[in-house]
């Protein structure tokens, strides 16, 4: 594990890794995932949005759509700007984002198979 710890670490911060453009990729397919997950079940009826600020958008496809990717923008554009001067920093953080965001596009997906919320 520490191997795989160096190794990513040393990856990270060379200037011209592919880490962080993994990273960022990944992050942004699960942001879609979390997204299109989301939008797919609330027209179910089985989830609703958890995010209180975002809840009140759910029953509009496109302002809760543009909310939610907007947020989603802001923060992969601000974790890649970090990137200039804290490559490993960014690298943590936008993998993080990805790993918390297909974890709640797959909860979405198992509470969506229960019985409507509605």
């Amino acid at each position: 594990a520490m191997l795989l710890g160096a190794i990513l670490t040393g990856c990270a911060l060379k200037p011209h890794s592919i880490l962080p453009h993994v990273a960022l990729v990944a992050s942004a397919g699960c942001e879609a995932a979390d997204l299109a997950s989301t939008m797919y079940f609330v027209g179910k009826g089985t989830v609703r949005e958890g995010n209180p600020v975002l809840a009140r958008y759910q029953d509009f496809p496109l302002a809760f759509t543009t909310a939610k990717w907007g947020g989603a923008t802001a923060s992969m554009a601000g974790l890649w700007w970090l990137h200039a001067k804290h490559p490993l920093l960014a690298t943590i953080g936008l993998a993080g984002n990805a790993t918390v965001k297909c974890w709640i596009a797959a909860r979405n997906d198992r509470l969506g198979r229960a019985v409507p919320v509605r």
